[in-house]
């Protein structure tokens, strides 16, 4: 193989995998337990977003109740391997 070729094999692979990664997907039964432990009820998992945030691979939206009663909208942004994760509300 050329020299040329195999960069644009390496471009395409990182490409790629930087695509897929930033897709998101979503981990409801996490994400349903991680708001229930902050005080969270009235749960309903509304997908997942693409963006905001940032280097998590699971981004699963939702709309809950907060410990006020008051319906809030957010996302769970929660890592592959470390299992952290953040609540943001939208």
């Amino acid at each position: 193989m050329k020299k040329n070729h195999i960069t644009g094999v390496v471009t395409a692979l990182t490409f790629a995998v930087f695509f897929g990664a930033s897709l998101g997907y979503s981990n409801p039964a996490s994400t349903s337990r991680v708001l229930a432990d902050d005080g969270y009820t009235d749960v309903v998992i509304t997908g997942r977003q693409y963006f905001g945030c940032d280097r998590d691979f699971y981004r699963t939206t939702f709309t809950a109740k907060n410990s006020r009663g008051i319906k809030v909208h957010g996302v769970v942004c929660q890592g592959l391997i470390s299992g952290a994760a953040t609540i943001r509300r939208l």
